[in-house]
Parts: C-alpha cells; sequence; structure tokens
C-alpha cells in the first residue's frame, strides 16, 4: 500500500520532463514523499528541498504516512482534503498506482487542478505492463488518452521509457495532463476507465 514508506525517486526522465514545465514561484504538490535521483550531484536528496534550491518554488508533498513534513492526507478518499491546497503543477512520480483507488487519487489531482488553478499540470509516472508488480496497478497509454478525451483535458505530452537504471528492464508510461473544468461520474469512470489500468494478476 502506497502509505508504507518507500524510496520513491524523480528520475532523469521524470525531471527532463518538469524542466519544461516549471517556472520560479510555482507552487507544486508533491505525491508521495520523494527523493532526487536525476544526478550524482542530488542522489539521495530531498526532492522538495532541491527544487525550491534549484527553481524557487515552493513543494508541499502530500503521503498517508506523513513523514519528512509531508501532509498526511489519503488519496484514496475525496476530497482529502478541505484547506484549499491548489497547484501550478502536481507531480505524481510514482505514487498513483499504490494507491487503492485510482478514481478518487485522479480526482483529487483534478481538484487541485482544474477547479482551483484551471492552468495547473499534473505529471505522471506510473508503471507500463512490463514493470510486474510494481504497486497495485499498471496502465496502458489509452488511460491518459481516455481520460483527457472524455473530459475534455488536453494531453499535453505522452511517452513510454525504460527505467533510467540499466539493471531495471522495465518501463514507464509518463503522461503531462492539462485538465479541464469537469470531471466524470464514477460510473462512466467504471465503464470507460477502468479497462485502460489493471491490477496486478
Amino acid at each position: 500500500v502506497y502509505y508504507l514508506y518507500l524510496p520513491l525517486m524523480i528520475t532523469p526522465d521524470g525531471y527532463r520532463i518538469l524542466q519544461q514545465y516549471i517556472k520560479p514561484g510555482m507552487y507544486i504538490i508533491e505525491l508521495g514523499d520523494q527523493f532526487a535521483d536525476w544526478s550524482g550531484q542530488v542522489h539521495g536528496r530531498r526532492a522538495d528541498e532541491v527544487l525550491v534550491e534549484l527553481h524557487g518554488v515552493t513543494v508541499v508533498s502530500i503521503d498517508k504516512h506523513g513523514q519528512n513534513r509531508a501532509l498526511p492526507y489519503d488519496l484514496d478518499v475525496f476530497p482529502c482534503e478541505d484547506h484549499g491546497l491548489y497547484a501550478d503543477i502536481i507531480t505524481d512520480f510514482g505514487t498513483m498506482e499504490h494507491t487503492d483507488d485510482i478514481y478518487n487519487c485522479l480526482k483529487n489531482v483534478w481538484k487541485w487542478c482544474a477547479t482551483l488553478n484551471p492552468t495547473g499540470i499534473s505529471i505522471h509516472a506510473n508503471p507500463d505492463k512490463s514493470y510486474y508488480r510494481h504497486g497495485n496497478y499498471y496502465f496502458t497509454p489509452a488511460f491518459w488518452e481516455t481520460y483527457c478525451k472524455l473530459t475534455g483535458s488536453k494531453l499535453l505530452h505522452i511517452e513510454t521509457t525504460p527505467v533510467y537504471r540499466k539493471d531495471n528492464p522495465h518501463h514507464e508510461l509518463y503522461a503531462v495532463v492539462q485538465h479541464s473544468d469537469s470531471f466524470m461520474t464514477r460510473e462512466r469512470w467504471d465503464a470507460e476507465m477502468t479497462k485502460h489500468y489493471h491490477r496486478w494478476e
């Protein structure tokens, strides 16, 4: 389960994509308690501290365990907080697949982006089918394509890329989404979205 302590990392690919969108003064919500691993200079440091130093942003982490200054909110519940969080960028570098309720997790992301900041985006890195038994779920590119089609959101970027570690043969799915002001009902999600992500057998 995602609230146990996990060595979640912002990888070189994640940082490459984040750099295209991050600007000084932005407010960033980081899903999961993340470490930096995109270069030898930052390896093993807290990702939030490094991003503040390098880019002059504000970073708030959310992880149910509440360690390392993370806000102890449960992403399986919507809304998971009532304090008016908003985001210019939400980073999901390997957290969503560890939740149990993808619908509510993504609805929280949508709330912090679209409803409270219409120009906000979310950046996701999640396992595809090759990344066997990482987290609770794996995803297909059609997951993000279908989500954006059904909600009128913009899919700004999508790619499947090998994991950065050469000893790891798996692949990750990266997506950047600018959410619209509408989400979808649970019934439509169940009918249209669940076919595009799956629990490990």
